[in-house]
């Protein structure tokens, strides 16, 4: 899909099954969630930081805190997005 769709990154926690090699010849790079997401604040924070609230909101059964959110996205190897995102801990 990626290479139909002439992306220009395939964002995944699967790093390692996507050879370099084979990405440089069709011109993709391989993202880690977490480096792409914390790249996403410097290009507008706020715009995460209500993807982030929209997301927690939507977990009811059972409603997880804000503490609670962020320590599970950190468990899910996020650790750099949860290190920006838990000074926003009152708003998420």
């Amino acid at each position: 899909m990626a290479i139909v769709s002439a992306s220009d990154a395939i964002v995944t926690f699967n790093v390692k099954d996507f050879p370099k090699l084979v990405l440089d010849r069709y011109l993709l790079d391989v993202v880690h969630p977490d480096d792409f997401i914390f790249h996403q604040f410097g290009i507008d924070d706020a715009a995460v930081l209500v993807s982030v609230q929209r997301c927690r909101a939507r977990l009811k059964n059972p409603p997880r805190s804000a503490a609670e959110y962020l320590d599970t996205l950190e468990r899910q190897g996020l650790p750099k997005t949860v290190g920006h995102l838990r000074a926003y801990a009152g708003v998420i």
